[in-house]
């Protein structure tokens, strides 16, 4: 029995490995065309022919789309422009012109209503207004806005005037009370006054006997005699300080005289030394000036002729400064002119150029307009109906303004 399923085993084993083997070779592509093929061949040759098929497939649809697409744009262009004759067919451009034009002229008729609903109420507000701005006529008519304001007016009045009174009122109450408080007051005040004025008195005496309180008198006698001691003290100070200081004056004068005997032939001999210098520039000076008074006709003859000179100078550039103004005068005047008249000239020649662009600009609106009509892919009844309504259009937006 156990060998039984052994065998079994390995045939299962066996049989398990063969078709192993038959699915790795199921699962490549065979080696040479003789070869039986496998289901890999199959398989990419199956891939190939669905490829092929997908990209026809594929170059259909987009031919096909590429035509729709064409009739499309066509059907479109077609769409998106009028009919030339009356009897073709309506397209989408000419629905939507009829709806245009009827819904312009259902906008004009209903603006038309309103503005003339809008008038009709203005003028009826306007009349409401006119009737509540005056009081009524006949006491049995409703109140208006002016006989309910008149009311409000005096109520307000009357009650401003009872306002008034009550505080005026208040106010004489309020003032005879102040008065009475006042009155009342004053005696008080008064005595205050003369006990503050009496102390004011005592305070600025001495008192008369020592067993009576200091005074502001008595205090600043105390302070002034010490200060008054203060100041002896430091008078006395300073003047043994003044003392020390003569007697070293003195000491130092004595010194100073000792010094300056000493030193007195030195100083006769450095003034005889000093006399005799000066004696000698006073010689040399005297020399100069004796040269000087020889030279000085020279000199003057020299100082007229550069006198002469400067003099004709200054006379040639007084000449030139009073002429350079004129000069300048004359050259700004010429330029001026010269910039006037050039001004003049640029001037005219732009106003010959804005004459030739506005013929130019109004020629070239003619052509372009005729331009236009002539070559409009409308048809000409179009066009005519168009240019009428616009026509009527203009018309009727200016009529309301005009009236």
């Amino acid at each position: 029995m156990v060998a039984k399923q052994s065998t079994i085993v390995r045939e299962s084993q066996k049989r398990a490995a063969e078709l192993m083997e038959e699915v790795k070779r199921q699962s490549r592509p065979r080696r040479w065309p003789w070869q039986p093929k496998t289901i890999r061949d199959m398989l990419d040759e199956r891939r190939a022919d669905l490829v092929e098929q997908a990209m026809e497939r594929s170059a259909q649809l987009a031919q096909a789309a590429s035509e729709q697409r064409d009739l499309a744009l066509a059907e479109a262009r077609r769409q998106a422009r009028p009919r030339r004759w009356p009897w073709q067919p309506p397209t989408a451009y000419d629905k939507l012109s009829v709806r245009r034009d009827r819904a312009l002229s259902l906008a004009t008729e209903r603006a038309s209503a309103l503005s003339e609903a809008a008038q009709a109420r203005r003028d009826q507000l306007m009349a409401e207004a006119r009737r509540q701005a005056r009081p009524r006529r006949w006491p049995w008519q409703p109140p208006t806005a002016y006989d309910k304001l008149s009311v409000q007016r005096d109520r307000a009045l009357s009650l401003a005037t009872e306002r008034a009174h009550t505080l005026s009122e208040a106010a004489q109450a309020h003032a005879s009370d102040l008065q009475g408080k006042l009155s009342a007051a004053v005696p008080v005040i008064q005595a205050q006054r003369d006990h503050l004025v009496a102390e004011a008195r005592r305070q600025a005496r001495p008192r008369r006997w020592p067993w009576q309180p200091p005074t502001a008198y008595d205090k600043l006698s105390v302070q002034r005699a010490h200060a008054l001691g203060l100041a002896s003290e430091q008078a006395s100070i300073l003047g043994e300080r003044a003392h020390t200081l003569g007697e070293a004056a003195q000491a130092h004068a004595s010194d100073l005289q000792g010094k300056l005997t000493a030193a007195v032939p030195v100083i006769q001999d450095r003034a005889a030394k000093a006399s005799h210098r000066a004696r000698k520039r006073a010689q040399a000076a005297a020399d100069v000036v004796q040269q000087q008074l020889s030279a000085a006709p020279a000199h003057l003859s020299s100082a007229a002729e550069s006198l002469r000179e400067s003099a004709g100078s200054v006379a040639t550039s007084a000449r030139t400064a009073a002429l350079a103004p004129v000069g300048a005068v004359r050259d700004q005047v010429s330029a001026g002119q010269h910039a006037l008249s050039e001004g003049v000239h640029a001037g005219r020649r732009r106003v010959r150029r804005g004459l030739r662009v506005g013929r130019l600009l109004i020629w070239a609106t003619l052509v372009g307009g005729i331009l236009a009509l002539l070559f409009a892919p409308r048809s000409g009844d179009e066009t005519r109906r168009n240019i009428a309504g616009l026509w009527q259009n203009i018309s009727r937006s200016l009529a309301p303004s005009a009236a």
